[in-house]
């Protein structure tokens, strides 16, 4: 008799340590799913109807002349020529991790196209080329607020949150630069003058 007892104690013991377990182990793989749906969005998979929109006003402030005649500067002893496009349709970005779509607009943007007359190294018709949007604000207090929303969008993880082609991101007093060009084999351009902007 004890030991028919002692059984059925081990027994129930037993199936309801599994029945906590399975409960414990299913309720942690429902919580890695919904964390990895949402850390792993796609540009593909955004907006939906969880996307939350923030929108950033530009405004057209004094121009930083210093800072772009250097630039250009540097850009022409590199054999980059610079012109500024007609069309200013803004920019946005998606924050995949927080699931927001971040939209640029107002009168504060400025676009910009640089190309090379020297082909790529190895190459003979591959001109490296990039292109700038400068986006004016009224202080450095609310361009670095932005920038940092902007930036952390460009660097969110997921399936190419923001696209494959290389982008980055670089402040200077009340202005931030974003600097994209079209090939990986490139993005050492963009990178040496996005430096360039933030210690001139």
């Amino acid at each position: 008799m004890i030991t028919m007892k002692k059984y059925k104690s081990k027994l129930l013991f037993t199936l309801l340590f599994s029945l906590l377990f399975f409960s414990c182990t299913n309720k942690n793989k429902e919580k890695r799913q919904i964390s990895q749906k949402t850390e792993n969005l796609g540009f593909e998979e955004l907006p939906n109807s969880e996307t939350k929109s923030i929108s950033i006003l530009c405004k057209n402030e004094k121009d930083n002349l210093e800072l772009f005649t250097k630039l250009k500067t540097e850009l022409e002893k590199n054999d980059f020529k610079i012109e500024e496009l007609e069309h200013n349709n803004g920019a946005g970005f998606l924050n995949c991790k927080e699931n927001t779509i971040i939209s640029m607009k107002g009168s504060g943007i400025r676009s910009y196209f640089a190309r090379s007359s020297k082909p790529e190294k190895n190459t003979e018709d591959f001109f490296p080329d990039f292109h700038l949007q400068v986006f004016e604000f009224p202080n450095e207090k609310i361009a670095q607020e932005n920038f940092e929303i902007m930036n952390n969008a460009l660097k969110s993880p997921g399936k190419f949150c923001n696209g494959k082609a290389p982008q980055i991101l670089a402040i200077n007093n009340s202005e931030v630069f974003l600097l994209a060009t079209r090939a990986e084999m490139f993005r050492g351009y963009i990178n040496d003058y996005a430096k360039f902007i933030e210690e001139n």
